[in-house]
Order: structure tokens, then C-alpha cells, then sequence
């Protein structure tokens, strides 16, 4: 998959983001097609990195159809799509974090697998 860095638009899940993604959280492959991917040049620990936020698009009120900068996932009420952020190194390592929101014990557990509770 080539990479147009200067289009910061919304798309699929790069093919490293979902190996990430498989090996570090366990997702499987009907869960991470409904995910997109934005990303934005940056700074991690002084070395320049792709910033990445993977996050889902049903989550927003209208499907997504207004989010298409990195800055648009900030806004109040829209960062709770976000499901992990991180960055990816020059060298093509994927670093992430989970910010799936944690069930409550009053509230069934249900993972982002889409595997029953």
C-alpha cells in the first residue's frame, strides 16, 4: 500500500496498523473492518513520526462524514471514537495505545471483538 502523507483523509487500516492491532490487542478481522485510520505528521521523544488514530466511525453522530483531519477527533464528544492512538516509527514500528472505554461492573462486558458477553 503506498502512502500519500500529505493526504491526511480518513481510510482503511494500513495493512502494519491491523498486525498491530491483531497481535497487541487480539482484534479480529470483522471488528477492524469497521475501523478507520487517520494520521498526521509529528514528534515522538524528538524523532519524527506518523501520529495515528484508529477509531470508529459509527461512534461519531454522523457516521464519520464530517471527520476527515487528525484535529477533528479532539473535538468534544468526538474523541470518544477514538479506540487506540499511537504513532508509527520511520522504521515502520506501530506503537499504540488502548482507549477502548472500559465496561463498569454495572454493564455487561462487551470487547470491540464483537465476541457475545
Amino acid at each position: 500500500m503506498e502512502w500519500k502523507f500529505w493526504d491526511r483523509s480518513p481510510r482503511v487500516l494500513t495493512q502494519k496498523v491491523t498486525d498491530a492491532l491483531v497481535s497487541q490487542f487480539r482484534l479480529e478481522s470483522p471488528a477492524l473492518d469497521k475501523l478507520s485510520l487517520l494520521q498526521k505528521s509529528g514528534t515522538f521523544s524528538g524523532r519524527p513520526v506518523r501520529l495515528i488514530r484508529v477509531y470508529d466511525p459509527a461512534l461519531l453522530g454522523d457516521g464519520g462524514a464530517t471527520t476527515t483531519r487528525f484535529e477533528d477527533l479532539q473535538e468534544p464528544g468526538r474523541h470518544k471514537a477514538v479506540l487506540f492512538e499511537g504513532h508509527i516509527e520511520k522504521e515502520g514500528t506501530v506503537v499504540l495505545i488502548d482507549r477502548r472505554p472500559r465496561p463498569t461492573l454495572t454493564e455487561p462486558a462487551k470487547a470491540i471483538t464483537g465476541a457475545p458477553a
